[in-house]
């Protein structure tokens, strides 16, 4: 799932798409993976989890059974993109650091940037941002 930064004007950054991409590129090419039953209910609840809980509370389960924290899960996966992309670009080595340092450094994240930022009053500052945004659009 993307992570939609609100705090820069068209709410995606470019480096995370191109992660995407890359991470699709990735995925390609490992074997793939079986989806019995089973594996489809742990990637589900993997989805659900990562999504309504804090990272530091939520586990991942691998299809090998092993579990990880989330930011633990996503360094994993990082790392081992950052093997396969070993000898790509320098651009793609700082997106995969700049993805990596997401869950590395908790306040390099979207939700703490924007919780920092609209500390003390998140509806009314949230608002104001939406409608600095909306007036640059029109």
């Amino acid at each position: 799932m993307f992570d939609l930064n609100p705090l820069i004007r068209v709410g995606l950054d470019v480096r995370d798409v191109i992660f995407t991409q890359l991470f699709l590129i990735f995925l390609a090419s490992t074997p793939s993976l079986s989806l019995d039953a089973k594996a489809q209910t742990r990637a589900i609840q993997n989805f659900k989890n990562a999504a309504r809980y804090d990272v530091g509370l939520v586990k991942i389960l691998f299809p090998n059974d092993s579990a990880y924290a989330i930011a633990d899960a996503g360094r994993i996966i990082v790392e081992q993109m950052k093997k396969f992309f070993a000898d790509a670009s320098g651009e793609i080595q700082d997106i995969l650091r700049f993805e990596e340092s997401k869950f590395l450094n908790p306040e390099n994240r979207y939700s703490y940037k924007v919780y920092k930022n609209f500390l003390g009053g998140f509806w009314k500052k949230g608002l104001a941002l939406a409608k600095r945004q909306q007036e640059e659009y029109l």
